[in-house]
């Protein structure tokens, strides 16, 4: 766990704005923090259940796609700026009949936690030195990147013609 708080310092200061507010969100709320410490604990569990470094790191690299998944809906909101009815549908499509002001809140939070346990576990491949396992993910997030975008596209689309031809 000192690993992952050193991180999320490091992350605070760094020159990611992105990484940057995630990292401060968590650390400048109390009640933020407590909740990240507790999740980022379970989550990091079966890493440190290792005592060897290559199942080690093949428990951060199901971590790291785990976090990816969980980042994505927010990421893919923000990289296409979708607002509005479209992101009213997208929301429904994943929370159902659920407020969109408590989904969008909840979703968010979630994503703050996530962004969070992930700035950690690449500063822990970082530290194993793990070349690998960091151009592995990358090559992941693009493929990941692109699937969840069509899923999302269907999902939101009000052309049942369109949504059809993608699904």
């Amino acid at each position: 766990m000192q690993e992952s708080e050193q991180a999320l310092e490091d992350a605070s200061a760094g020159e990611s704005l992105r990484e940057s507010r995630i990292a401060s969100r968590v650390l400048e709320d109390s009640k933020m923090h407590r909740l990240w410490e507790a999740r980022h604990a379970e989550l990091v569990r079966p890493v440190a259940e290792q005592s060897k470094r290559d199942p080690q790191i093949f428990e951060l690299r199901r971590l790291e796609a785990k976090l990816l998944h969980r980042c994505s809906l927010i990421d893919f909101i923000r990289r296409n700026k979708i607002k509005g009815r479209r992101r009213d549908r997208l929301f429904k499509a994943f929370y159902g009949p659920r407020d969109i002001i408590d989904a969008i809140l909840i979703e968010h939070r979630q994503y703050v936690l996530a962004g969070s346990s992930h700035l950690s576990a690449d500063h822990l491949l970082g530290v194993m030195q793990d070349s690998t396992s960091i151009e592995h993910l990358r090559q992941y997030k693009v493929a990941y990147s692109n699937y969840f975008s069509l899923y999302c596209f269907f999902a939101c689309s009000q052309d049942t013609v369109m949504a059809n031809a993608v699904g």
